[in-house]
């Protein structure tokens, strides 16, 4: 499993040595150690399948919400009277101000109904930028 996550350039938090972060082509890139080899062979063997499959399925979720942070622009801040949620959606990884597809922002009434929104928002961002547009277009 650690060798799947490290071939699709996950971002892996290790605090207990089986990856090693390194910085190549000013770009940080992640191998896998002897000692992550040997976890993930012994993994491989002593997991039941559908253990295993559970887990891949965890990680390949966590990289994608992972890779939709780092593709869109979401922030949270306190106002006044509540919070506001600002979400930028881009047609590209650059982030350049021609390629912003949708920009929106919402007040909520407290701290949970924003998490509960980014955490919607993550789950798809491409729903919200498709129902604004339905909306907008419909006659």
């Amino acid at each position: 499993m650690v060798e799947y996550l490290r071939r699709n350039q996950a971002v892996v938090y290790d605090d207990v040595g089986f990856l090693e972060s390194l910085f190549a082509l000013d770009r940080q890139q992640i191998r896998v150690t002897g000692a992550g080899r040997e976890a993930s062979e012994l993994l491989e063997t002593t997991l039941t399948i559908s253990v295993r499959e559970k887990a891949v399925r965890a990680a390949l979720r966590l990289m994608t919400l992972q890779r939709r942070e780092k593709e869109n622009d979401i922030e949270i801040s306190k106002t006044g009277a509540g919070y506001k949620i600002s979400v930028d959606i881009f047609s590209s990884a650059a982030k350049g101000e021609n390629d912003r597809l949708l920009s929106l922002s919402l007040y909520l009434a407290d701290a949970m109904q924003a998490e509960r929104v980014k955490k919607g928002f993550l789950d798809d961002p491409a729903r919200l930028c498709e129902a604004v547009m339905t909306a907008l277009l419909e006659q």
